[in-house]
């Protein structure tokens, strides 16, 4: 899934810094300054949650939050990314017109 996302938006025109884990989007968000985060929330060593919430603590940056849950798992979950801070949530499977749209609308 990663790949795929790099992918395309790479192919929209982003630079893109990747992350396997929560614990290594933190530390690409304090080194390499990105203009959001892309963080879903079923992630290895640190979840997609605490990230968020990390991220809320020290910096501004726009956070889209995604999961694939289930539906009521995935609801859930993103109900629980708005309240730590994430700018806006999206239920995978995501189409990738609704992904680039949500992205363009946190940075302008």
């Amino acid at each position: 899934m990663r790949s795929t996302l790099r992918d395309l938006l790479q192919q929209a025109g982003f630079d893109v810094l990747e992350a396997q884990d929560g614990d290594e989007a933190l530390t690409a968000c304090r080194t390499g300054q990105p203009d959001l985060a892309l963080i879903d929330i079923v992630m290895p060593k640190r979840e997609g949650l605490e990230t968020i919430a990390e991220l809320r603590r020290t910096s501004a940056i726009p956070i889209v939050a995604m999961s694939g849950g289930g539906i009521t798992r995935s609801s859930t979950f993103l109900d629980c990314a708005a309240e730590m801070g994430a700018n806006r949530m999206l239920s995978k499977p995501v189409r990738n017109t609704d992904l680039l749209r949500t992205i363009a609308e946190c940075l302008a």
